[in-house]
């Protein structure tokens, strides 16, 4: 398997077993995080033949609490969708792996690990540091993490997260404190308010049988359920379509085959290199968004300006949902949606439709992995037939609530270990 679906396996010296609280660790990765030396395409022929030349924030914050870079799984192009992404399938599948870490923007890490029965979590936005992240969306992605025991989220997030002044997007707040967290004996929080959108529960065969499950588990674990309304759907797509196309038009400017990355070969002038090298960096997906992007930077860009309205509109009316519950359950796919063959915005985004929500609004999820009456996901059959799981998303820098409840949920989800 190894010389199959790993893109890079680091030598033995990379992966000697260092001291500290994350000590034999072993942590998967894509290619769009630095990890010194090693190859950073980013899955994308534009990166072609780079290496990275510092450790990212996380990964220095890894290396320096005794965890271990396991090596790079191949990955969708710049981490935008999951087409081409195996990194849940490998984490899964492979015991010597704890944990993983892969780029969320529409949801991806969440899905990966939907499809592969694993626990995923998308911090809030700010609170993990993008420096030594080949990004594209820089106001909606953030490094998620996949987990096959849920208690090795918060062990990897209280490592990685807190102010970098290389950063500075990032939040003020000090790293996350799971002090007591994972105690026994501490308040499990199962007196947390549940929001259930109503939309999204009724009226969609396969979103009642997901929700449902939901609402089982979470009514076991002693949550209380109120129903809410989100908003529709159909304009949180709208909103991140259009800000992220405009946001990877401007962040891929910079492949243009001068200074790094892959050059086109051609006999004429140097105009004709950068367009033949912007022409064949690409693949369909990311050229379609980025053509997107510009004609919303250079021939309407009002609509962007309405986008960006729109979208805070949205912040605005979701963060008002947590005056009323502390926690909000969503489904994370729909039935007919298949992320994994996804190669065009249009069906990227309906694949996604039910997570992006969260990195449109920044805001703190975690992926409960699916059951089914013959218990949890199998590890090793990840792929579009498994059951689902939901999504449990928090207030704004409410990580630690979120994780609360997952922690509480996990032992009423049949057959799973956290």
């Amino acid at each position: 398997m190894d010389t199959i679906v790993f893109a890079y396996r680091p030598p033995a010296s990379d992966t000697e077993i260092p001291d500290g609280p994350l000590s034999g660790m072993r942590v998967l990765l894509q290619p769009d995080l630095f990890v010194k030396n090693w190859p950073a395409d980013a899955g994308s022929k534009a990166l072609a033949g780079f290496s990275a030349v510092f450790d990212a924030t996380v990964i220095a914050r890894l290396r320096a609490a005794g965890a271990v870079p396991a090596g790079f799984a191949p990955m969708a192009e710049f981490g935008f969708g999951i087409n081409g992404s195996h990194l849940g399938r490998i984490l899964a599948a492979d015991e010597f792996l704890h944990a993983g870490l892969m780029t969320d923007m529409l949801g991806e890490a969440r899905m990966a690990a939907s499809l592969a029965g694993l626990w995923g979590f998308k911090p809030s936005w700010g609170r993990v540091s993008r420096y030594g992240l080949t990004g594209l969306v820089p106001s909606m992605e953030c490094t998620g993490v996949l987990a096959k025991k849920l208690s090795d989220i918060p062990k990897i997030l209280t490592r990685i997260s807190g102010a970098d002044a290389n950063d500075p997007s990032m939040r003020t707040d000090p790293p996350l404190d799971v002090s007591g967290l994972l105690d026994a004996t501490a308040p499990a929080g199962a007196s947390l308010r549940i929001g259930i959108p109503e939309a999204l529960a009724t009226g969609n065969a396969a979103r009642e049988a997901e929700m449902s499950i939901a609402r089982e588990a979470l009514s076991k674990a002693g949550f209380t359920l109120k129903n809410v309304t989100i908003g529709d759907l159909s304009l949180f797509a709208a909103a991140h379509q259009v800000a992220a196309a405009v946001e990877a038009s401007s962040s891929a400017g910079k492949y243009d085959g001068v200074r790094y990355g892959f050059r086109a070969e051609t006999s004429g002038n140097w105009n004709d290199m950068y367009l033949e090298t912007r022409g064949q960096s690409f693949g369909p997906l990311i050229k379609a968004l980025l053509m997107q992007g510009a004609w919303f930077q250079f021939q309407d860009y009002p609509g962007f300006e309405a986008a960006c309205t729109l979208r805070q509109h949205l912040v605005n009316q979701t963060n008002a949902l947590f005056n009323h519950v502390d926690l909000i359950a969503l489904p994370t796919r729909e039935a007919d949606a298949d992320p994994l063959t996804a190669n065009m915005p249009a069906d990227t985004y309906d694949a996604f439709s039910l997570t992006l929500a969260a990195n449109l609004t920044g805001l703190p999820v975690l992926q409960v992995p699916g059951t089914s009456a013959d218990g949890p996901n199998a590890a090793d059959t990840a792929g579009a037939n498994q059951a689902p799981g939901f999504q449990l998303m928090g207030p704004a820098m409410g990580d630690i609530a979120v994780l609360r409840a997952g922690l509480a949920l996990s032992s009423h989800l049949q057959g799973v270990i956290s």
